[in-house]
């Protein structure tokens, strides 16, 4: 297995060139990911389930030191490593170390009410489906996040998934984690 694409087809033709294979899959993600004439739907007149102040205080309380040991516990530490290319055993080994940064970091995040903007960076890695890729659709683009995203992401899963039942309708709760399908049915 090799980390280099060294030929593709576009449009039944064959091409080698880099520049050639690396702009043939911008166009075909490019094109694969936009959804054209799309509209938000309308939800007039739609009775909605509301939280309560409790639980929408609970969604923007500060964050506890325990709920990000809670998500970084939670997180699979030999997952795909990130731009950095460090994956969350790293992370995990050296907590003692970091955990005070990583801390004003939350912090940070939860006062300021946004992202660094390099945190939300990612790469895409194409990984091959078939074993001798020749198209571009052979590929499955997969993003590498880095671990301070991916571990906010958890806590902030985490406290979602103490409000979901109040949100989600008993006929939709066929994803919700612990409800069977035949229960809704």
């Amino acid at each position: 297995m090799s980390n280099f694409i060294g030929e593709l087809y576009f449009k039944g033709v064959q091409t080698t060139d880099p520049g050639s294979i690396r702009e043939g899959i911008l166009v075909f993600f490019s094109s694969h990911f936009r959804k054209e004439g799309w509209q938000r739907p309308r939800i007039n007149g739609l009775n909605l389930k509301c939280l309560s102040d409790v639980q929408s205080d609970g969604l923007e309380a500060r964050f506890t030191y325990e709920e990000v040991l809670e998500a970084l516990n939670g997180c699979d530490g030999n997952k795909a490593s990130g731009p950095d290319g460090l994956n969350l055993n790293f992370v995990k080994a050296q907590w003692e170390i970091i955990k005070g940064d990583f801390m004003n970091f939350i912090n940070v995040f939860h006062t300021d009410n946004s992202l660094v903007k390099n945190l939300n960076a990612t790469f895409i890695a194409l990984i091959p489906k078939i074993k001798r890729p020749k198209l571009v659709g052979d590929y499955r683009p997969i993003c590498l996040v880095g671990a301070m995203y991916k571990i906010l992401a958890k806590i902030l899963t985490n406290r979602l998934k103490k409000v979901m039942n109040t949100v989600i309708g008993e006929s939709e709760m066929a994803f919700v984690q612990g409800v069977r399908s035949q229960t809704v049915l």
